[in-house]
C-alpha cells in the first residue's frame, strides 16, 4: 500500500502551515472546495531535519520556487518529470 508508514511519536506535535498560519496536526484542515484538493494543483515539498538542521534546504527552496513559478509538473527525486 502506498500510504503505509511507521508511527513516530515525534510527528504527533508537528505544526502544519496552511496559507501562512500554523496549525497543530489534529487541527490542520483544508476545505473540500480548495483548488488544490479538487484539481490536485499545488506545490509542496517535504523537508528532513537532521541534527537540528534542514537537510538540503537550498535545493528544496530552489526546486519549490522553480516549480511554483513555472506551474510545471513537479520533479521527482531523480530529477525527472512526475508524469
Amino acid at each position: 500500500m502506498s500510504h503505509d508508514y511507521e508511527p513516530d511519536e515525534r510527528n504527533q506535535n508537528i505544526l502544519i502551515d496552511i496559507n501562512g498560519t500554523l496549525y497543530p496536526r489534529a487541527e490542520a484542515k483544508v476545505s473540500v472546495f480548495d483548488s488544490g484538493f479538487m484539481l490536485g494543483d499545488g506545490v509542496w515539498e517535504g523537508l528532513r531535519v537532521h541534527n537540528g538542521k534542514i537537510a538540503f534546504l537550498n535545493r528544496h527552496l530552489d526546486r519549490l520556487c522553480r516549480e511554483h513559478r513555472s506551474g510545471a509538473e513537479p520533479e521527482t527525486p531523480d530529477g525527472q518529470s512526475g508524469q
